[in-house]
């Protein structure tokens, strides 16, 4: 591994809160990926983690994914 690749690795862990997907996160967000056909597994479990973790906005450039978290927070 170069130096640079291990300096961005140490400056992310050291940086950064890991958060942890867990069973329950896992089962929502494959209801979510039965619900929207245009999303991928990985939207949905964005999707997932941000109602249990009750996150408010999202960032991102996927308008399907800003259209379902729109959808998912007015009905949680």
């Amino acid at each position: 591994m170069s130096w640079i690749a291990k300096e961005v690795e140490e400056n992310i862990l050291e940086n950064l809160d890991m958060i942890r997907v867990n069973d329950e996160d896992f089962r929502t967000a494959w209801e979510l990926f039965n619900k929207f056909d245009e999303l991928s597994f990985t939207d949905c479990t964005t999707l997932s983690l941000s109602k249990r973790l009750k996150i408010k906005r999202l960032v991102t450039f996927d308008r399907s994914l800003i259209r379902a978290f729109e959808k998912v927070k007015r009905n949680s």
